[in-house]
């Protein structure tokens, strides 16, 4: 399993933000995507985000994702864009694991 940061400190919400150097392709026909988190730079908890499925009407939408703690991936544009805004100091998580990666089972 493997994370990597797709964004840190401030964007706003419902912000197409591109992701940041050194991400891996994201679509799920070369990773398996666990999950996303928002590690919060204060001293809130951290977030797990929920993936809303993609389509182009959402992310042309500038109100989606409409609810907080809520992310869409555009894997086509290397983009994504969360309902919750980050703040100084936050950041957003992809935890993955990647496609021929062995995963232990019990």
């Amino acid at each position: 399993m493997k994370a990597v940061c797709l964004g840190k400190d401030a964007v706003l919400a419902q912000i197409e933000t591109a992701f940041l150097d050194g991400v891996p392709d994201l679509d799920e026909d070369e990773n398996f995507i666990a999950g996303f988190i928002h590690p919060n730079g204060a001293a809130a908890p951290t977030t797990d985000l929920i993936r809303d499925n993609f389509t182009d009407a959402l992310w042309a939408d500038p109100a989606e994702p409409a609810i907080a703690a809520h992310i869409l991936i555009n894997v086509t544009t290397r983009e994504w864009k969360a309902g919750t805004a980050l703040a100084d100091g936050d950041s957003i998580w992809a935890v993955f694991i990647p496609k021929g990666d062995r995963v232990l089972a019990s």
